[in-house]
């Protein structure tokens, strides 16, 4: 973006390990636009393939920073597969210079309760989240993912391989 200050990832061993993982999704950079309506997210390599605006949640660190949402998401996928892709969003108001986390997340609720699926040491684990705030633009989640877990993207459909798995009988699981 032009003239607009880029937050980069630093740590070149994760990009490598991210990129070398093909079920891993990472973000490598963000860059902010001058007027500060507009982020450009980098990808390590390919972005996620159903990814929606409810799947990036902004939220301020401090308890005074302004709640910025987005309102509009374009995700530029190239076909060159040794060039990563990005993704433009437009939030719905400037941020106010205090310190922001931008996460890619999906939950999926099941018989009331919320779930995000997470990548541990063991593989995937489904782990019970608290979500506060959401309809069907987004979920904003409280509790149950640290900031710099990596978080799988397709919750839903995990959870209904995990119920079809089962034999259990309950439909699709829902968006929160």
């Amino acid at each position: 973006m032009n003239g607009g200050p880029a937050l980069t990832c630093r740590d070149e061993r994760r990009r490598r390990d991210v990129r070398a993982a093909p079920h891993l999704n990472g973000l490598d950079y963000l860059e902010v636009s001058e007027d500060q309506l507009t982020l450009t997210v980098y990808f390590l390599g390919k972005a996620p393939e159903s990814l929606r605006r409810e799947n990036v949640v902004i939220k301020g660190c401090a308890g005074g920073a302004r709640q910025v949402r987005v309102v509009d998401l374009r995700l530029c996928r190239l076909a060159d597969p040794e060039r990563d892709d990005c993704l433009h969003l437009t939030v719905d108001r400037p941020g106010d210079f205090s310190l922001y986390s931008l996460c890619l997340v999906e939950v999926a609720e099941i018989d009331g309760q919320h779930y995000a699926y997470v990548a541990a040491s063991g593989g995937i684990e489904r782990r019970e989240v608290t979500v506060d705030k959401s309809n069907d633009k987004y979920v904003e989640v409280q509790s149950g993912v640290e900031e710099g877990e990596r978080v799988c993207l397709d919750a839903r459909k995990r959870a209904a391989e995990e119920a079809n798995a089962s034999g259990a009988k309950e439909g699709p699981p829902k968006s929160p």
